[in-house]
């Protein structure tokens, strides 16, 4: 299964934070359809880079997983660790 993942959620994996266990990680490129969601997203969330994750699990139809509550105002499946 595939997932998103923030930046916090990826240090945490770097550290090999034991909650983590993601056997393969791939990242994924920032795309023109991931550009122009970012641009609809209503403003929820105001920091630039979370809001392009957020586009970017819309449009790949991944869960995301993030400390960030902030997440949970959008229409995506936001998976809390």
């Amino acid at each position: 299964m595939k997932f998103s993942i923030d930046t916090n959620i990826f240090i945490f994996w770097l550290n090999d934070d034991r909650r983590l266990t993601p056997e393969t990680i791939s990242l994924l490129p920032i795309s023109h359809k991931h550009v122009q969601q970012a641009h609809k997203l209503p403003l929820y969330h105001k920091d630039p880079f979370d809001r392009m994750l957020i586009a970017q699990a819309m449009i790949e139809n991944t869960p995301i997983i993030t400390a960030d509550k902030q997440f949970d105002a959008y229409n995506l499946r936001v998976i809390h660790p």
